[in-house]
């Protein structure tokens, strides 16, 4: 974003996403939470990039579990929901500070969720919501 000045202005928001769970079966360490779910408007432009600042995972039920986030460009499918992840060491890798870029054709990004550690049931499909602070 620029302004009359010739400086460029960042854009801060907080977009607030709601994955569709398996609810009502126990999950694994390295089952798929979820699916890729799309973040719409995660960047300014088509194909543009921006930084997650911060994100949180607030879980209704209070279920005690860690989970992994995996952003891509596109809905990549990294396995079935509730099931074992399909993706390996090498193609998951963090980075920071964490940049996201979308599609050449578009402004969304797509997160999905793997269960690192603990063995959560939940009890609703949209059971948990995902909360990110982007900034351009």
């Amino acid at each position: 974003m620029s302004s009359r000045d010739g400086l460029v202005r960042s854009s801060k928001r907080i977009i607030r996403v709601t994955p569709t769970l398996n609810n009502g079966v126990a999950y694994a360490a390295g089952d798929v939470a979820f699916t890729a779910t799309e973040i719409p408007r995660a960047v300014i432009g088509l194909g543009g990039c921006s930084k997650i600042v911060n994100c949180f995972i607030m879980d209704q039920d209070r279920d005690t579990y860690d989970l992994n986030l995996v952003f891509s460009e596109g809905n990549t499918a990294l396995g079935t929901i509730n099931a074992t992840a399909d993706i390996s060491d090498a193609n998951n890798e963090s980075v920071e500070p964490m940049l996201i870029q979308a599609a050449s054709d578009s402004t969304s990004v797509y997160v999905s969720g793997i269960i690192t550690d603990g063995t959560p049931t939940f009890a609703a499909a949209d059971d948990i919501d995902i909360i990110l602070h982007i900034e351009d």
